[in-house]
């Protein structure tokens, strides 16, 4: 398995997998070793690994969705210009769906070519609504890169507001009548 872990991942980061998942002295790792040495035995170790107990707090069900963190781009570490830049990206693309006006877009097919490029930072929730509007208006499949922690966050988001649905409650003739408000 040929694995290469994305720059953006800072030392602190890479120590605190290894630690979490209980493969090497982490402080001694942290001292003792630079970003790219750990890099290489965060490599080593996982590519003999076939299975990983990920009862954890780093929100991985599995060993190729780690993998594949790994190899992506560190979403909390964006540049501020390339924030910058995505979230104009999005607010334009919203816009469009908001008034049906092309502001800094030329085309649909520029539209479709901007919304897979910021797809990557689906950490933002601007970004999020952009895609699935382009996703639900024009049928297409622009697969959404969101980090574990926060596609479990949305989820847990989510169950909340189904479970927290108000309620009404009525008492006539002393028998209560419950009217949901969905």
């Amino acid at each position: 398995m040929s694995i290469q872990i994305n720059k953006s991942h800072s030392k602190s980061d890479l120590v605190r997998i290894i630690e979490t998942f209980n493969l090497g002295d982490s402080e001694y790792l942290y001292l003792d070793y630079n970003k790219i040495e750990i890099q290489e035995f965060l490599i080593g170790e996982l590519s003999k690994l076939s299975e990983i107990d990920f009862d954890n707090d780093l929100y991985f069900d599995d060993l190729n969705e780690l993998i594949n963190f790994l190899k992506k781009p560190n979403m909390s570490k964006i540049p501020i210009k390339t924030k910058n830049e995505i979230l104009q990206i999005a607010k334009n693309i919203n816009y469009y769906y908001k008034t049906n006006n092309l502001r800094d877009i030329e085309n649909l097919d520029d539209l479709f070519r901007k919304g897979k490029y910021i797809s990557d930072y689906g950490d933002i929730p601007s970004v999020r609504r952009a895609i699935k509007l382009i996703n639900s208006f024009h049928y297409k499949d622009i697969e959404l890169n969101i980090t574990p922690k926060i596609h479990y966050e949305l989820i847990e988001t989510q169950t909340k507001k189904q479970n927290n649905k108000p309620q009404l409650k009525i008492i006539y003739h002393s028998e209560p009548i419950i009217i949901n408000l969905d």
